[in-house]
C-alpha cells in the first residue's frame, strides 16, 4: 500500500477535481503490475495498472489507495475492470466519500471478491485532503501558507525584507502551488510584494489567481494579472484589465466579510476544490477567526525581525497547532498541520 501511495503522489496537481490514486497488484509478495491516475480524464489507477499487464492475475491481490469507482464518467467503472481480471482480493486504504462514485466495495463483494478496508487509511485521506473536504463541507479546501521568521514575523514594517526562507523552501512553495487549483493573497501583499503567484521554479500548472478588490483600485500592471486565469472580485467593471481576467461584480460595501462567501461559491461553481492562501496578517486573522483554515504550511527561516516587524498571527484568540509533519529545507523548516481553537482541545 505504501508503494500505491507513492504512485498516487505522481499525479500531484494534474488530477483535480479527481483524487490522486495509486494501485499495485501483487501475488506471493511479488509486484505484477502497477499504475496511477495520471491526469483528469485519463485512465483511473486500477485501469492503468490492469490494461498494461500481460500476465495472468489469477489469485492476485490489488492494493488501491481509494475505493474503486462504480459508475460511468469519463472512464468506465473500475469495478468492471477488476471483475474481468480474475483478481480475487482487493485491499483498499479509504472509502470514496463521493456518493456518485462510491459503492465499489458493495459491488465487488456481491461478485465474490474479497474486499478489506482501512490499511493506511489516514495516509490516503491526508494525500487527498482537498477531495475529502470538498465533499464533506461543500466548499474548496482552504490551506494557509506563511513564511515566518523564528519570532513569528512575516515582514519588516519598511518593506525592506525580501526573502525569509531558503531557495529550497521557495521551491517547495512553488511545488505546493502546482498542487492547488487556486491561490489567494491579500490586498497589501499585492501592493507591497507584487507577486507572480506562479510555480515557475518547478514544473507544474500555475494556479488560478483569486483577487478580492472591492474598491477596484489595484493596479492593472500587477504581475499576477499579466497572464493565466484570474478571478477578480470587485464592485465595478474595469476596462483597464486584460481580457483574460474574469471579472465578477459584487454589490458595494461588502468588505472581506461579504466578499469571502461569494468567492467560495464562485469557486465551487467552477469546480475548484482547493485554495492556497498565501496571507498577509489580515487575511490570516480573518480566516482563523472563522475557523476556515483546513490545513497549514508554515515555513520558518533563520531570521529574527523583532517586535517592530509585522506579525504573522494577530488577535487575542488562543490557538493550538496540531503538527502532522516537519521537514528541513536548506536552512529553513516546514511545519505542516492544522490549527485548533482552544475550545476544541
Amino acid at each position: 500500500m505504501r508503494r500505491a501511495l507513492a504512485l498516487a503522489r505522481k499525479g500531484w496537481g494534474r488530477t483535480f477535481p479527481n483524487p490522486m490514486v495509486g494501485c499495485v497488484v501483487a501475488r506471493d509478495s511479488k509486484v505484477i503490475t502497477e499504475g496511477f491516475h495520471r491526469c483528469f480524464g485519463e485512465a483511473h489507477a486500477e485501469a492503468a495498472a490492469l490494461e498494461t499487464c500481460e500476465e495472468s492475475l489469477a489469485g492476485a491481490t490489488m492494493y488501491v489507495t481509494l475505493e474503486p469507482c462504480n459508475h460511468h464518467g469519463k472512464t468506465k467503472p473500475c469495478t468492471e475492470a477488476i471483475l474481468n481480471s480474475s483478481i480475487k482480493r482487493v485491499v483498499i486504504a479509504a472509502l470514496d466519500p463521493n456518493p456518485v462514485a462510491s459503492g465499489g466495495i458493495g459491488f465487488l463483494r456481491s461478485k465474490g471478491i474479497q474486499c478489506d478496508v482501512g490499511l493506511l487509511q489516514s495516509e490516503s485521506k491526508n494525500l487527498n485532503r482537498p477531495f475529502f473536504v470538498n465533499i464533506e463541507k461543500g466548499r474548496p479546501m482552504i490551506a494557509l501558507k506563511l513564511a515566518l521568521t523564528m519570532d513569528g514575523r512575516i515582514a519588516r514594517r519598511d518593506g525592506s525584507s525580501k526573502w525569509i526562507t531558503s531557495m529550497a523552501a521557495r521551491k517547495r512553495v512553488h511545488h505546493l502551488r502546482a498542487g492547488y487549483q487556486a491561490i489567494l493573497v491579500g490586498r497589501q501583499t499585492y501592493l507591497q510584494d507584487d507577486p507572480e503567484l506562479t510555480c515557475r521554479l518547478v514544473r507544474g500548472r500555475d494556479p488560478i489567481r483569486v483577487c478580492l478588490d472591492e474598491a477596484g483600485t489595484l493596479p492593472s500592471r500587477l504581475k499576477a494579472f499579466r497572464e493565466g486565469k484570474v478571478l477578480y472580485f470587485s464592485s465595478k467593471f474595469r476596462l483597464d484589465l486584460p481580457s483574460h481576467i474574469e471579472q465578477i461584480i459584487v454589490s458595494q460595501k461588502q468588505g472581506y466579510e461579504g466578499l469571502w462567501p461569494i468567492a467560495l461559491e464562485e469557486m465551487k461553481a467552477r469546480g475548484i476544490i482547493s485554495l492556497l492562501v498565501e496571507g498577509g496578517g489580515v487575511v490570516t486573522q480573518f480566516l482563523l477567526q472563522r475557523d476556515c483554515v483546513d490545513f497549514a504550511h508554515l515555513f520558518y527561516g533563520p531570521k529574527i525581525f523583532g517586535e517592530g516587524a509585522v506579525p504573522g498571527f494577530r488577535g487575542p484568540e488562543e490557538r493550538a497547532f496540531q503538527l502532522f509533519s516537519t521537514q528541513r529545507l536548506g536552512d529553513s523548516f516546514l511545519l505542516e498541520g492544522r490549527f485548533r481553537c482552544s475550545q476544541e482541545l
